[in-house]
C-alpha cells in the first residue's frame, strides 16, 4: 500500500498540470469544480486516506479487514475514475476512434475485482455464521 501511495502522489502531481489550462472540461464547469469533479476529488481523497491507513496498519489487520479495505479502495478508485467519464460510456458515438473511453477501461477492472472480493467476503462471513450456530 505504501508503493500505491507513491503512485497516487505521482497521479495527483500530473493531474494538477491539466487543471489550469482548462484541459479537463468535465472537472471544471463555469470556473468552479463540477459535481462530477467534486465526486472525483472526494473519492480520490478518501482513497488516499485508506491507503495511508493501510500503509500504517495493514500488518496487524485480520484477513477480513484487509479484504474489506482493498474492496473499499477498489470501489473508491472505480468511482473516482467513473465520475468524470460515466456520461460518455453509453453513447458509442462519443467514443474516440470507436474505442472505449479510458475511464471505462480504468474503471471496469476495479468494478470486477471489487465485486469478486465483496462476494467472497460475504460468502465467507455467511459460512462462518452458519458454521458457528
Amino acid at each position: 500500500m505504501a508503493w500505491a501511495g507513491v503512485l497516487v502522489i505521482a497521479h495527483v502531481v500530473l493531474s494538477l498540470g491539466l487543471l489550469p489550462g482548462g484541459d479537463f472540461v468535465r472537472f471544471i464547469s463555469e470556473g468552479h469544480v463540477s459535481v462530477a469533479g467534486g465526486i472525483s476529488l472526494l473519492t480520490g481523497g478518501l482513497a488516499i486516506g485508506l491507503l495511508e491507513l493501510g500503509a500504517r496498519g495493514a500488518a496487524i489487520w485480520r484477513a477480513g479487514a484487509t479484504t474489506a479495505s482493498i474492496s473499499g479502495l477498489l470501489a473508491l478508485s472505480a468511482l473516482h475514475t467513473a465520475a468524470l467519464g460515466l456520461s460518455s460510456w453509453f453513447d458509442l458515438s462519443t467514443w474516440p476512434g470507436g474505442l472505449p473511453p479510458l475511464t471505462l477501461i480504468a474503471s471496469a477492472p476495479a468494478f470486477v475485482v471489487g465485486t469478486i472480493l465483496v462476494r467472497s467476503y460475504w460468502r465467507s462471513a455467511r459460512r462462518d455464521k452458519l458454521g458457528r450456530t
